[in-house]
């Protein structure tokens, strides 16, 4: 899961879940100026992931720059990636977060360097994924691969056209249209509408819209953070062969899947 509060102190909240797959996750810090991917405008911490003995030191699942920019990777298993194209920089998607982090200060950057790169199939085992970018205003894209193509969502988090929240499959849009019909609910004369319990990808982004709306306006940024930690509590899976997770053959997840961190 992976949120964005609803006030002004811009925090953006993420949890890795993923089955019993044997990764051991390890925080990597570049500096600014060490040899990068395409850049080294910024120096940025990301989560890495030692694979079968392997340390993938290069393909990030998340991460945060200097600039306040986060990149973070969620499961989406309806994924189909591009084929190479002429006239484009070619790159494994493993490093699209290595590739935001490391040469871009904001949103307006990273959409616009989206022009001009065009991201394959991954070699290192990260299956097929989206990923959320948002910046220190605020401002925030989805990207997924649909059909060969990548696709670029604005996610304002204004309430209305979209919210600030991604979680795994389906589709961002179709999230963001599950969201609008329970607020077309919520509308009606008398409204019963009820807060999801399982772990599965919608419910988890019902249950945050639905926690992170009902808070109060922090008057501190530590209550900021007590409230966003309050919402990620709702949104993290227990370890186990917990009810209600997608887990198991064609999940994307694998099995157990439970809050790795």
């Amino acid at each position: 899961s992976n949120f964005l509060m609803n006030d002004e102190y811009g925090l953006s909240v993420r949890t890795m879940d993923l089955g019993r797959e044997p990764f051991k996750w390890s925080l990597f810090t570049v500096p600014k100026g060490s040899k990068g991917f395409r850049a080294n405008s910024h120096g940025y911490v990301g989560v890495g992931a030692d694979a079968l003995g392997v340390v993938m030191e290069t393909t990030f699942w998340a991460g945060m720059n200097d600039a306040g920019v986060t990149c973070d990777s969620q499961t989406l298993i309806t994924t189909v990636w591009p084929k190479p194209k002429f006239g484009k920089d070619n790159m494994d998607v493993g490093n699209l977060c290595r590739w935001v982090l490391e040469g871009h200060a904001n949103i307006t950057e990273v959409k616009e360097g989206l022009k001009k790169v065009n991201f394959l199939k991954p070699i290192v085992p990260m299956g097929g994924s989206h990923f959320v970018v948002r910046d220190a205003a605020g401002l925030s894209v989805v990207i997924e691969f649909l059909e060969g193509e990548m696709v670029v969502q604005d996610d304002a988090n204004d309430g209305k056209s979209t919210f600030g929240i991604m979680t795994n499959e389906p589709e961002f849009t179709w999230h963001v249209e599950n969201i609008k019909h329970l607020q077309w609910k919520q509308a009606l004369a008398r409204s019963a509408v009820d807060m999801p319990g399982s772990w599965y990808p919608d419910a988890r982004f019902e249950r945050i819209h639905l926690v992170k709306t009902g808070m109060p306006t922090p008057t501190s940024y530590s209550e900021a953070v007590m409230h966003a930690v309050h919402v990620l509590n709702t949104v993290t899976v227990p370890m186990g062969d917990q009810l209600g997770t997608d887990s198991g053959k064609g999940s994307g997840e694998g099995g157990g899947d439970h809050t790795n961190w």
